[in-house]
C-alpha cells in the first residue's frame, strides 16, 4: 500500500472523534464472545495434540535415535508455547487486539523455527528437493503470519488513535 492510497490517519492526533455508535461498534467487534470461544477451541486442540505427542514419545518401546528425540522435543516445545499463549489470552481480561498481536508473533516465531529446523534436517539428509520444499513452505507460513501481525498492529494503531480522539473530545 502506497502513501497515496493509504487513507488512514498518520498519527493519533489526526483522528476525528467518532460518534458513540461508531465507537460502540468497534468495541463490540473487538470483544465478540465468539473470538474467546475460538481461542478455547484452539487451546483444546493444541493441548490434545501435545498430549498425543508426549504419549507417543514417552511410551516408545525401544530406544530412539537422538535426532528423533530432538524432533519430538522441538514439537513439544512448539505446542507448549501455543498452549501458554492461548492460556494467557483466555485468562487475562483486556485488549483483544493485544491477543491478536501475541498470536501473530507466536505464529511468526513458530514458522521461522520450522523453516530453520526443517531446512537443517533436510540438508543433513542431503536432500535438496526436501530442503527446497521446506524453505518454500516456511516462507509461505512466515509471510502469512507476518501479514496477520501487520494487520493486528494496524488495528491496534487505529484503536489507539480512536482512544486519543475520544479522550480529546471529552
Amino acid at each position: 500500500m502506497t502513501a497515496a492510497t493509504d487513507t488512514r490517519p498518520a498519527s493519533p492526533s489526526d483522528y476525528a472523534a467518532p460518534s458513540a455508535a461508531a465507537a460502540l461498534a468497534i468495541v463490540r467487534r473487538e470483544l465478540a464472545p465468539g473470538r474467546r470461544g475460538l481461542y478455547a477451541a484452539m487451546l483444546v486442540a493444541v493441548a490434545t495434540l501435545l498430549g498425543l505427542l508426549l504419549s507417543l514419545w514417552l511410551t516408545e518401546p525401544g530406544p530412539l535415535p537422538p535426532r528423533l528425540h530432538a524432533g519430538f522435543g522441538a514439537l513439544a516445545l512448539l505446542n507448549a508455547g501455543w498452549c501458554v499463549a492461548l492460556v494467557r489470552i483466555l485468562v487475562r481480561r483486556g485488549a483483544v487486539v493485544d491477543d491478536r498481536i501475541l498470536l501473530a508473533r507466536t505464529a511468526v516465531l513458530g514458522a521461522s523455527l520450522f523453516g530453520i529446523v526443517g531446512t537443517a534436517v533436510a540438508l543433513s539428509r542431503e536432500s535438496a528437493s526436501a530442503a527446497t520444499a521446506v524453505v518454500a513452505l516456511s516462507l509461505t507460513f512466515v509471510a502469512l503470519a507476518s501479514g496477520l501481525l501487520a494487520r493486528a498492529l494496524a488495528v491496534r494503531r487505529d484503536l489507539l488513535g480512536l482512544k486519543a480522539a475520544l479522550t480529546r473530545s471529552s
